[in-house]
């Protein structure tokens, strides 16, 4: 819904963004789900006060826009028959494929990507792309997880990966913990 994306963008604090936002019908009123994204953080986590502030100036402006007669909006809704829900997009959140490598290209990553017709998924680490003609090609490598590693165990040996965009189905941060 246009108009709510933009009531919830002039809301937004300095330095932050919309992750995602829906409006869904819920039990004869509605129901407002917005993530948000610290673009400062190391893994886009916003905090309990980021939220706070944040939902209390899209509360203020979204009564305004109802109260104004916004007719974008859904007709039968009003300040009392909604819930607003604001939280983190997460530490372990799904990214957005190709911007969102360059931005945590420092953090681990659970990739799961295709190769020569099978689907794998590893930890790796963003290691940059190749500028050339075609498909870019992006580059990764294994990323060693921490936990406790029993005495005569082989490492895992360091893998690289050269993928095209299209090999990639889903990205993810991963906290290494």
């Amino acid at each position: 819904m246009e108009v709510l994306d933009e009531i919830a963008a002039e809301a937004l604090l300095p330095g932050t963004q919309i992750y995602s936002l829906r409006l869904l019908n819920a039990g004869g009123g509605y129901h407002i789900e917005v993530q948000l994204d610290d673009l400062n953080h190391p893994t886009g986590s916003v905090n309990l006060e980021q939220c706070e502030a944040f939902s209390r100036a899209l509360v203020e402006r979204l009564d305004a826009a109802l109260d104004s007669g916004q007719t974008e909006l859904p007709a039968d809704l009003n300040a009392e028959n909604y819930s607003l829900e604001v939280s983190s997009a997460g530490a372990e959140r799904q990214l957005r494929l190709p911007g969102d490598l360059e931005r945590f290209k420092v953090q681990p990553l659970k990739l799961q990507f295709e190769l020569d017709g099978t689907v794998h998924t590893e930890i790796v680490q963003y290691q940059g792309k190749e500028d050339r003609e075609g498909p870019e090609i992006l580059f990764f490598r294994s990323y060693k997880t921490g936990g406790s590693r029993k005495k005569g165990k082989s490492k895992k040996e360091e893998k690289t990966f050269q993928l095209s965009i299209e090999q990639i189905r889903k990205a993810f941060l991963y906290l290494d913990v």
